[in-house]
């Protein structure tokens, strides 16, 4: 819907999701939300683009977890019309796995022929991505590698020269 706001908003292991839309669901249960289930399988929840800038609020800006790859082609494509280098939190959040969309009735042949034409990780090198961004945490420092596709952007801003 049009004109509809969301956002999201962490503190500490806090989280509340603000919503405008007359149809979002206040009960919502964010870690719920998140978690794919014979009950509830679709995970569309609110998530944060790293790569636009910091709302007023202080908290960077939110959108559907659904609609990531259509707000990076319409916000954040080059001059090229290329999707921008994904960072690797972003691509953990967005991750759609076989098992939801198995649950939503995709066909999983559907769901492989789509990632493998448009170079999308599989449920495999999401939990390698998990594996890395956690080791990267707890060590304090962002390890970089190269990536077949282009999709992934590995590590954080590259510190500032003196």
């Amino acid at each position: 819907m049009d004109g509809c706001v969301v956002q999201l908003t962490k503190k500490n292991n806090s989280v509340s999701v603000a919503c405008s839309c007359p149809y979002h669901y206040t009960s919502m249960s964010y870690g719920a939300a998140k978690t794919v289930s014979k009950a509830t399988p679709c995970t569309n929840v609110p998530i944060y683009c790293p790569l636009c800038p910091i709302g007023p609020s202080g908290q960077p800006r939110t959108i559907w977890k659904y609609n990531v790859l259509f707000h990076l082609a319409k916000e954040h494509c080059t001059d090229n019309d290329e999707l921008p280098p994904i960072p690797l939190q972003l691509a953990i959040d967005m991750h759609i796995s076989i098992e939801e969309e198995s649950l939503m009735r995709v066909a999983k042949d559907v769901t492989e022929d789509w990632r493998k034409q448009h170079a999308i990780p599989g449920s495999d090198e999401i939990e390698e991505y998990r594996e890395e961004l956690k080791a990267s945490q707890t060590k304090g420092k962002k390890r970089l590698r190269s990536q077949s596709t282009a999709v992934v952007e590995r590590g954080g801003p590259k510190p500032r020269q003196r």
